[in-house]
């Protein structure tokens, strides 16, 4: 599912200087800086976000 939104819905091909995972209520729950660029960049912005969303935020 993760990875579904991250290349399909937000079409994101690489890392943010700063990303920020937040509720349905806008509190963060998360926040990171720095990213890959390149083929790496989805599996790593999936592997990082994706144990967060799990959780049932």
């Amino acid at each position: 599912m993760v990875e579904y939104l991250v290349k399909d819905i937000f079409k994101i091909e690489w890392g943010f200087p700063s990303t920020f995972i937040v509720d349905i209520n806008a509190i963060i729950i998360d926040a990171f800086s720095g990213g890959r660029m390149g083929s790496l960049a989805i599996e790593e912005l999936v592997s990082r976000i994706e144990p967060i969303i799990e959780k049932g935020y």
